[in-house]
């Protein structure tokens, strides 16, 4: 009886079925999923919040929190995400890794451990590529700073944090898939890793009511559950509220993209003042030969030989600060919503129970006794919104995008 080779596993089968399985269930492909993977695995670690596994035996971590092996961030959560996806370090899936292999989306790859231990040891001083990383990073600090700060609302980064990408409980999985279906050891985990990804889609790629039912979550007059970071919402929420955050959102992309369109500007013109200077500093010192031979210069210099200087002007944040834009699509939703009697429907995607236990109650239309007349519920913003201002949800949608994935149209 004779022995049949059996082919080798490949060591990442188990990566490539976690990648499948979320693929399916989510509107993104594999490289956008590891980078929001390996980012989540590396925050959460960081800022002592070990939500997931980490990898044992790594340096300086092995309790498997990583508290103390890696950088302490100390920023939001919005400024966090988007320098980590705008410089993470691409993962290393070659064969020939023995020690350190990422193989699991709920680990910590090793890859990032070291490139930011390599970081944290001054290793940038020397390294030019980790120095405009580390750049790129303080420009997205300054400028999301400045965002946080002058334009979008109070504390909305945490606001949004909790009531889009909160975590469910294991008392939320009942008949919801919730959990993602996969012979895996920590539930809970991929439990919170499936609802990050959750608040992503909804809030960037899965259509716009989906993005504007976010926004109006980010609104609604209710405190925060303690414990588990749920959003215990109301059904209304005041229009006013609903139209300045979509305003504050695009001003907030608008001001990113001007200051890191700017930058790059300004580096290119960094480049282009050395090569000036260089390309000047020739033309002096062949002159200079040229006299010591004797030879005459008979050339007629000409004014527009030289290269012209650039000039780049300084993008200033300021100028796009949010101002009064008046009240008058603020008052055509309450006006919608004063003539509006409209019920829940099916037909909208959003049934009754799928919105409560997304946080959101199911009341119909806008009428009720013990509200003030300057709040609307969701679905009145919903189709009010898509009649008006079918745009509307792109303010979301854009500055997410942004965040998560900033190296994408």
């Amino acid at each position: 009886m004779g022995l049949t080779a059996s082919k080798p596993e490949s060591p990442y089968a188990k990566l490539k079925e976690q990648l499948e399985t979320l693929g399916n269930r989510h509107p993104f492909g594999d490289a956008d999923l590891l980078r929001v993977s390996r980012c989540l695995a590396y925050l959460y670690s960081s800022n002592a919040n070990p939500t997931f596994d980490t990898q044992q035996g790594i340096e300086d971590g092995k309790d498997g929190t990583l508290g103390s092996a890696s950088v302490s961030l100390g920023n939001s959560f919005l400024s966090d995400w988007a320098e980590y996806c705008s410089t993470l370090p691409s993962a290393d899936f070659s064969r020939d890794v023995v020690d350190g292999k990422f193989d699991d989306l709920l680990l910590v790859d090793p890859k990032i451990l070291a490139f930011e231990a390599s970081i944290k040891g001054g290793q940038s001083k020397i390294d030019s590529n980790m120095d405009k990383i580390l750049v790129e990073r303080q420009r997205i600090s300054y400028i999301m700073k400045i965002i946080e700060e002058h334009v979008l609302p109070p504390d909305f980064g945490e606001i949004f944090h909790r009531r889009v990408f909160s975590p469910v409980t294991s008392d939320d999985s009942n008949g919801e898939p919730n959990a993602i279906e996969i012979d895996i050891n920590d539930k809970t985990a991929w439990i919170k890793l499936d609802k990050f990804f959750n608040g992503i889609s909804d809030s960037s790629m899965r259509g716009s009511r989906k993005a504007l039912t976010s926004l109006f979550r980010c609104c609604c007059r209710s405190n925060l559950s303690k414990g588990n970071g749920m959003a215990n919402t109301n059904t209304y929420a005041p229009a006013k509220d609903l139209i300045d955050l979509a305003y504050r959102l695009s001003l907030a992309t608008a001001i990113y993209d001007g200051y890191m369109i700017n930058q790059g500007q300004l580096d290119l013109k960094k480049i282009h003042d050395r090569q000036r200077e260089m390309n000047k500093k020739e033309k002096e010192a062949a002159k200079e030969a040229d006299a010591e031979k004797g030879i005459e210069d008979d050339e007629v210099e000409e004014d527009d030989e030289e290269e012209e200087e650039m000039i780049v002007p300084i993008f200033d944040p300021e100028s796009l600060y949010p101002k009064d834009i008046g009240n008058s699509l603020v008052q055509s939703l309450l006006d919608y919503s004063s003539t509006s009697n409209q019920p829940a429907s099916p037909s909208y995607g959003m049934s009754g129970p799928a919105l409560n236990q997304s946080g959101l109650s199911s009341s119909s239309g806008n009428k009720a006794t013990n509200r003030d007349s300057n709040m609307v519920s969701l679905n009145i913003f919903l189709t009010w919104s898509e009649s008006v201002a079918p745009c509307l949800s792109s303010c979301l949608e854009t500055f997410i995008h942004r965040i998560f994935f900033p190296d994408k149209p």
